[in-house]
C-alpha cells in the first residue's frame, strides 16, 4: 500500500461522525436563522404595525402614544396631543396659577379622557371652587411596567414642571414577570432577562397562556390556605427599586408624589363560572394558574407598594382596600381594568387625598 493511498484512507465510522457533525451544525445554523428571522419579524410588527395609536421609539426603547385623533371603537375618539399625552394641548411652560398633575400608569390609566380616572379627576378639580386652577395630564401608556414608567417620568414628564405625580403601576410586572425567574436577590438572572426580552418568547407565552391553556386546563379554584400564602415572602427588587427611584427623583425636585395600590376583581372563593363571567386573565406563567395563588402574588405586589409609601413617607391611596367596600364584580372589565364605575371610584379616592394634601 503506497503512502498516498494510506493517507487518504479514513475509517468509515469516522467519516460517518464527521458527516453527522456537519449535518448537526448545518441544521443548528438553519434553526438559529429561522428563530432570529421570527424574532426580527415579530419585533418589526410589534414596533410599527401593532397599533395605530402607539409606536415604538427606538431612541427611548419603549412605546409612545402617537399624536393625533384615533378612532378605537364606537365611542369618543382617543385624542393624543402633540407632546404625546392623552388629552388636549397644554402649554410647555406651566402658567403661574396652575396646579399641574401628571398621572403615570399603564392601560388602567391610559384611555379616552371622558372614561378614565385622569379625565374624571380633571372635571372634579375644575368644578372645585377653591380658587386654584388644575390641569390633570394623562401620562399612562398601555403595556408599561414599572421600568417604563420610570423612564416616562424622567424623559417625558419632568420637563413640564408637574406639581404632583400619581403612580399607578405594577400589573405588567405582575402578569409577565415570572417570580420563578428571579434570583434570591429579587432580580433577573442574565438568561432569564434575555428570555423576558425576547419578543418571540413573549408571543409564544401569549399564545400558550392566553389561548391554549384555557382550552386544555382549568384554573385551580380550590380555596386552600397554602396557595393563599404561596407568595408571602416574594419580593421583586426591580419593582421596588423602580418605585423608589421615581419617588427619589420627585423628592429631589420638590414635586409631590402619590402612589396607589392596584385593585383586582379576583377574590377568594371564585368559581369557574365567576372566572369566565369576569374575564379573569391569569399571569403568563404556569405557577399562578390558581385563584388563591394569583391573589397571593397580587397581595405581594401591593405589600411592596404600601411598604415603599410608608418608608418614603409619601401619600398612599389604597385602592385595593377601597374597592373591597363595593361589589367588585360590577367595577371591572377583567382581572385588573376598572370600568367606568371603577374609574370613578379611583378619581374620587385621588380627589379626597389631594384635598388632604393641599
Amino acid at each position: 500500500m503506497g503512502f498516498r493511498e494510506h493517507e487518504h484512507s479514513v475509517p468509515r465510522a469516522q467519516k460517518s461522525q464527521i458527516t453527522l457533525a456537519r449535518a448537526t451544525l448545518f441544521i443548528t445554523i438553519i434553526v438559529v436563522l429561522i428563530l432570529l428571522s421570527l424574532e426580527g419579524g415579530i419585533r418589526v410588527w410589534s414596533y410599527y404595525f401593532r397599533s395605530s395609536h402607539e409606536i415604538y421609539n427606538a431612541s427611548k426603547g419603549r412605546y409612545e402614544p402617537v399624536p393625533g385623533v384615533h378612532i378605537l371603537g364606537n365611542g369618543p375618539p382617543l385624542i393624543v396631543n402633540s407632546k404625546g399625552f392623552i388629552g388636549v394641548e397644554f402649554s410647555a411652560e406651566k402658567p403661574k396659577n396652575v396646579y399641574r398633575i401628571f398621572t403615570i400608569g399603564d392601560s388602567c390609566t391610559f384611555g379616552i379622557m371622558e372614561y378614565t380616572y385622569p379625565g374624571v379627576l380633571h372635571k372634579m378639580l375644575h368644578a372645585d371652587k377653591s380658587g386654584k386652577e388644575f390641569e390633570v395630564i394623562n401620562a399612562g401608556v398601555e403595556g408599561y411596567h414599572s421600568g417604563f414608567a420610570l423612564a416616562r417620568l424622567k424623559e417625558d414628564v419632568l420637563q413640564y414642571q408637574p406639581d404632583l405625580v400619581t403612580i399607578y403601576v405594577g400589573w405588567n410586572d405582575f402578569m409577565k414577570a415570572n417570580p420563578e425567574n428571579l434570583a434570591e436577590t429579587g432580580r433577573y438572572t442574565a438568561l432569564a432577562r434575555l428570555m423576558e426580552q425576547s419578543y418571540l418568547i413573549k408571543a409564544y407565552k401569549k399564545v400558550i397562556f392566553s389561548y391554549v391553556r384555557p382550552v386544555l386546563a382549568k384554573p385551580n379554584v380550590v380555596n386552600t390556605t397554602d396557595d393563599l400564602h404561596f407568595y408571602d415572602t416574594f419580593e421583586s427588587s426591580e419593582f421596588r427599586g423602580n418605585l423608589l427611584e421615581m419617588i427619589k427623583i420627585l423628592k429631589a425636585k420638590h414635586i409631590k408624589a402619590l402612589i396607589m395600590t392596584r385593585p383586582t376583581v379576583v377574590r377568594e372563593g371564585m368559581s369557574e363560572e365567576d372566572i369566565k363571567r369576569q374575564n379573569v386573565m391569569f399571569p403568563w406563567y404556569g405557577n399562578a394558574y390558581s385563584v388563591n395563588k394569583l391573589l397571593s402574588l397580587h397581595r405581594a405586589y401591593n405589600r411592596m407598594i404600601r411598604s415603599v409609601a410608608e418608608h418614603e413617607e409619601i401619600p398612599l391611596v389604597d385602592l385595593d382596600a377601597e374597592f373591597e367596600k363595593y361589589d367588585k364584580y360590577s367595577l371591572f372589565w377583567d382581572t385588573m381594568h376598572p370600568n367606568e364605575k371603577g374609574q370613578r371610584i379611583i378619581a374620587d379616592s385621588i380627589y379626597a387625598k389631594i384635598q388632604e394634601m393641599l
